[in-house]
């Protein structure tokens, strides 16, 4: 039985080792899995925070032309040299009206 019992404890030794072969397998799984899970969270976490960023962005803006009239009137002038650029380059040219005067 003394040789039974040394095949016992080499089983029990073998099956000790590979069990805590299949848990640090198990371990670098959930491991894995949980780095997975946050760059994921982080992704969706960033997504959503750039949407945010984007809309203060714009409410920044908004306050800034509210209390800074110049930022208000720059833009002001902007859009009616815009506006001019597109009226004339829509007209005739000055001699084309000319012409039409005079004939």
């Amino acid at each position: 039985t003394q040789f039974e019992n040394h095949l016992i404890h080499q089983l029990q030794k073998t099956e000790n080792f590979v069990s805590s072969k299949i848990q640090n397998q198990e371990i670098k799984y959930q491991n894995l899995i949980n780095k997975i899970e946050n760059s994921f969270n982080n992704f969706r976490i960033n997504f959503e925070n750039e949407k945010t960023i984007d809309q203060k962005l714009d409410e920044l803006s908004k306050k800034l032309i509210q209390k800074n009239p110049l930022i208000n009137l720059e833009s002001k002038i902007d859009q009616i040299i815009k506006n001019l650029k597109l009226k004339f380059s829509s007209e005739k040219s000055l001699d084309e009206k000319i012409n039409d005067i005079i004939i």
